[in-house]
């Protein structure tokens, strides 16, 4: 079967090729001051406009044949295709149905694989924005601490952590332990490293106020 062509269809009618067939097609209002447009009668103005809905799920093609399009249109009567060509609305061409599915699939394969590669590329800058960001509160988490050993499996148990607890949440805990440290003379006996200090979720720990006395080291 070959195919018809609506003349001018990329000029009047802009989609993106990237979503499907489109939901709408648009009708200019200087189709009303067209003489073309004025020699036809009501019912060919109403046809016409059915094949320009038909010819945007085939890129502005519709098939050449007047019982199909009278069917899939869902119309009283054929269209008068050649009435639409002579005004020049329509253009005869002799491309087939598997030449168009080749001229009209083709670049729309290539279209997705730009799409796609964009995204690829936006998701990967979004991963590596991402896990840059996590270095950086890591690197703050870890130099809290002033005995850093097993750095690797604190990174990962980190790393689970913080899907659930805010960073800031975390860091506060520190500052809480480190200063409960600077004020406890014997705290230094059960000083925690990184990684055991997160085993025991120490950002959930409260500690007293209560300041070492030298003089009074029993109290």
């Amino acid at each position: 079967m070959n195919y018809l062509k609506i003349n001018q269809w990329e000029k009047w009618q802009t989609f993106r090729s990237d979503r499907g067939s489109p939901p709408w097609i648009k009708i200019h209002r200087q189709i009303m001051t067209n003489p073309k447009w004025a020699k036809l009668t009501d019912s060919e103005k109403g046809q016409l406009i059915c094949l320009w809905i038909i010819a945007a799920d085939k890129k502005g093609t519709i098939p050449d044949n007047e019982v199909i399009l009278k069917k899939i249109a869902g119309l009283d009567k054929p269209p008068n295709i050649n009435k639409f060509i002579d005004l020049g609305f329509i253009i005869r061409t002799d491309v087939s149905v598997r030449r168009q599915h080749d001229v009209n699939v083709a670049p729309s394969w290539r279209q997705h694989d730009v799409t796609d590669k964009i995204r690829g590329e936006k998701r990967r800058e979004e991963l590596r924005s991402k896990e840059d960001n996590f270095i950086h509160r890591f690197n703050e988490f870890w130099e809290t601490f002033a005995n850093k050993i097993n750095r690797a499996e604190c990174e990962q148990l980190y790393r689970k952590i913080i899907k659930t607890t805010p960073h800031e949440e975390i860091i506060e805990g520190v500052k809480r332990y480190n200063k409960h440290l600077a004020s406890d003379e014997f705290s230094w006996k059960n000083k925690l490293n990184p990684k055991k200090w997160l085993k025991k979720e120490g950002w959930k720990d409260e500690y007293s106020e209560k300041q070492f006395d030298p003089a009074n080291p029993y109290a």
